[in-house]
């Protein structure tokens, strides 16, 4: 019995060892790739930051216009009580 739980465990280590052995090392991508990614990002962060200053842009000119068109309302309802 003794034995045979040592042949298991040689067994199980023996199979252990040739797993790790057969896994494929992954190779960190090379200094260009990661120049063009870093480049792809900022590219595509700077794209997003203008689209944002646009927005901010718009709603800043939609803020006067409501501000105006309310300004203009009460005018209107205060002549016309007059």
């Amino acid at each position: 019995l003794i034995k045979m739980k040592r042949y298991g465990r040689a067994v199980l280590a023996a199979v252990l060892a040739s797993s790790v052995a057969a896994t494929p090392v992954l190779a960190a991508p090379d200094t260009n790739e990661l120049e063009s990614s870093k480049a792809a990002a900022q590219s595509e962060a700077d794209s997003l930051q203008e689209q944002l200053t646009e927005l901010l842009n718009k709603a800043g000119e939609l803020e006067e216009e409501m501000i105006s068109t309310g300004e203009k309302r009460s005018e209107e309802r205060r002549v016309g009580k007059e």
